[in-house]
């Protein structure tokens, strides 16, 4: 059974992430943030499913749960 993701566009993720266009740019090219995905062929709007933003942030507090040890 096929389930619809929510798109959450490369621009709204401050609100999710916290981070700067910079230190985001900078976390996708180190592969420690989903790459981002063109909404059309050759368009310039890129998005992340949400889904993967909640795995990120589950990843963001396991390192800080380490960290607390």
């Amino acid at each position: 059974m096929n389930q619809l993701r929510k798109i959450i566009r490369k621009k709204d993720l401050y609100n999710f992430t916290g981070l700067r266009r910079t230190a985001l740019e900078e976390e996708i090219a180190a592969g420690r943030f989903p790459k981002p995905f063109p909404l059309t062929p050759g368009g310039r709007a890129k998005s992340v499913f949400e889904d993967e933003i909640v795995e990120w942030q589950k990843q963001r507090l396991a390192i800080r749960d380490q960290r607390d040890d």
